[in-house]
């Protein structure tokens, strides 16, 4: 089974190919790993790195790197909003300017939520929630990866049953 090449492997100049060597143990168990052949390296990745979804088989570090930007791009997104409220509680700027100004740069203030949410990349997101070692709200945790709080609580209803 041949696995699309992620991104971060792309950077050589020959093509790469990534699949199951036959000679392993089944995908489903528990201690199955990939080959990931590159010009000058070889390279084992565990379960713990993939996700299997459906047929194919997706880079955890991948997603995690993902829903990373993502909330930095929307803290800072965030952080320019808060900035452009206090310019108006000062009188800085006057409310039509602060509407105006959001509504000329939306992309630099306002977070949409609109990113797909699934079990698996919402086991990620719990991992990284727990690394950080606050007690986010649900609409926090919707902010900050960009998820419908909607969507959000009904995956996780999932997760608790």
């Amino acid at each position: 089974m041949t696995l699309k090449t992620p991104k971060y492997l792309k950077n050589y100049k020959t093509s790469e190919k990534i699949y199951f060597d036959p000679n392993e143990t089944d995908a489903n168990s528990e201690d199955f790993y990939v080959t990931v052949h590159t010009p000058n390296q070889i390279a084992l990745m565990d379960k713990k790195n993939l996700l299997k979804l459906g047929n194919k088989f997706i880079f955890k570090n991948e997603i995690k790197e993902n829903l990373y930007i993502t909330a930095l791009r929307n803290y800072h997104k965030t952080n320019n909003f808060l900035k452009l409220l206090n310019n108006l509680s000062e009188k800085l700027i006057t409310e039509e300017e602060f509407g105006n100004e959001l509504n000329e740069n939306e992309d630099k203030y306002v977070v949409h939520a609109n990113e797909e949410v699934d079990l698996h990349k919402l086991k990620i997101i719990s991992e990284i929630v727990q690394k950080i070692g606050i007690d986010f709200s649900v609409d926090e945790v919707s902010e900050l990866f960009s998820i419908d709080p909607i969507k959000l609580e009904k995956v996780s209803s999932h997760l608790l049953k």
